[in-house]
């Protein structure tokens, strides 16, 4: 398969101190990948690097051009981001017809020949939503319509990439399984790849191929999810692997009234 994103030797000292240390990894055509670690660890700082909002020393290339060298040339929408809150990362002005024709438009993704209605209507359908949201504001849908709207903007603009930044954290149990299974239709249905980035490794487990451990601005581990989760290298993995199964059990528990 081909890479879609490749990483070399990625570097980054903030004003804090932090640094992100000799950062390595790639993701291949249809392939998800996801970065795991606690909060600080490095993970979103990475994202921000990817889709320029953050400056770095190294090399990021996609599909063989390297955006941190020459940024402005760059992706015209084939990387998008959804964001952790699906409060504040929709414009609460705008209808939910214009939130996501607004890449589309901008971006000139359809073809002279393609209804603007009809693949609004089919994108809706791929996220699980009715037509009738399309006349509605952010703030009359739930949490969960939210971040459904958040994927659809994403995917309405045919990417190659789609980082998800810990797009479940803000979700209650239930959402969170409704959209890991939305995901992984779309993982069936289109050759869009994903970067997907949470601190709890079981969360994301069946829908990655592969898993990279962040700890303190480093990869430290990095494989298949089988190889990760049977015999897990580092201490710190086992680690996260403990308490997301701790917590996985208490969200269980707290469904079933326990």
């Amino acid at each position: 398969m081909e890479e879609v994103l490749s990483i070399k030797n990625l570097n980054k000292t903030f004003e804090s101190g932090f640094k992100l240390k000799d950062i390595n990894f790639d993701i291949k055509e249809g392939e998800v990948v996801s970065l795991i670690g606690e909060s600080g660890s490095g993970k979103t700082s990475i994202s921000k690097i990817i889709v320029g909002l953050l400056k770095a020393e190294g090399q990021i290339l996609f599909k063989g051009m390297d955006i941190l060298k020459y940024p402005k040339k760059k992706i015209n929408g084939k990387i998008q981001m959804i964001f952790q809150s699906p409060y504040s990362s929709l414009n609460p002005k705008y209808k939910i017809k214009d939130i996501i024709l607004e890449g589309v438009i901008y971006q000139k993704v359809l073809k002279k020949e393609e209804n603007i209605d009809e693949y609004l209507l089919n994108i809706l359908n791929e996220v699980g939503l009715d037509k009738e949201v399309l006349n509605k504001y952010p703030h009359e849908l739930s949490g969960g319509q939210r971040q459904r709207i958040g994927i659809a903007r994403a995917v309405a603009v045919k990417p190659d990439l789609i980082i998800a930044d810990e797009i479940l954290t803000a979700l209650d149990a239930l959402t969170q399984i409704q959209i890991l299974e939305l995901f992984q239709k779309l993982k069936e249905n289109k050759k869009i790849s994903y970067l997907f980035i949470s601190h709890d490794i079981n969360v994301v487990k069946k829908i990655s191929d592969r898993l990279l451990i962040i700890k303190d601005g480093e990869i430290i581990e990095s494989g298949s999810k089988e190889k990760i989760f049977s015999k897990p290298e580092k201490e710190y993995t086992k680690k996260l692997i403990e308490i997301s199964g701790i917590n996985l059990l208490i969200n269980k528990n707290n469904e079933i009234g326990w």
